[in-house]
């Protein structure tokens, strides 16, 4: 057990997924309206996730990006980008399309998370997104995106290769655009453990039946990860 617990460096995301998982594995871990996830339940919808991507090319560094309300799938994708090494960029649902076009391609994405919702938004400005070699939807999906169930689909549980560290890049930040075209912020594991134990501090919480959160997952997910880090 001792050594399982040293898999991945200690002041990462990746060390707290894990670490829950084979500590409090029946634990429920997240709620979102009338779905729940325990915490091994969630790791192992994360590691499927990250060898779904790996399988579809994609390499530790690259950048994932979603667009998306609140979900527990969100939760999944910025757990893979956690565990993996990928760096996860949000996008505003509420930017336009010539913003939402900016961004996406600023950021490098060369996979695309989507709510359903976001579905026709997306296909306006796929002809303009030459990065995004893949479209994920979070629902049902037609050729040529993909569903989200369907990349998980019979992908192995198995824990990925730990390589992620402290300073590992993270997440991209876009500003809201009021002022101007959107710009991006890069954040570490490090950077944003220390933004997370701060809104900890503010968010509705208690530590027995843990944090409630109302806030965008853009802003909310990493700090919900980090207060279950029993």
């Amino acid at each position: 057990m001792l050594r399982e617990l040293s898999r991945y460096q200690i002041g990462t995301f990746a060390d707290i997924i894990y670490r829950n998982a084979l500590l409090y594995p029946d634990t429920e871990a997240f709620t979102c309206g009338p779905r729940r996830a325990t915490f091994s339940g969630f790791n192992e919808s994360v590691n499927r996730l990250i060898h779904g991507l790996q399988n579809s090319g994609l390499e530790r560094g690259e950048v994932i990006g979603i667009l998306s309300w609140n979900r527990l799938e969100y939760a999944e994708v910025f757990g893979a980008a956690m565990k993996a090494g990928f760096v996860l960029a949000h996008f505003n649902p509420r930017l336009k399309s010539e913003e939402l076009t900016h961004v996406i391609n600023d950021s490098e994405a060369r996979v695309i998370f989507i709510d359903h919702e976001f579905l026709e938004t997306v296909g306006t400005i796929r002809d303009r997104l030459p990065q995004a070699e893949m479209v994920i939807v979070f629902g049902n999906a037609a050729e040529p995106m993909t569903g989200y169930a369907e990349l998980l689909e019979n992908q192995s549980m198995d824990e990925p290769e730990p390589g992620v560290g402290e300073d590992s890049p993270l997440v991209i930040f876009y500003t809201s655009g009021t002022t101007g075209t959107p710009r991006g912020a890069i954040y570490t594991h490090k950077q944003k453990m220390e933004n997370a134990g701060i809104k900890r501090w503010i968010s509705v919480s208690n530590l027995e039946t843990g944090i409630w959160s109302c806030c965008p997952c853009s802003i909310s997910v990493e700090t919900v990860i980090s207060g279950l880090s029993f």
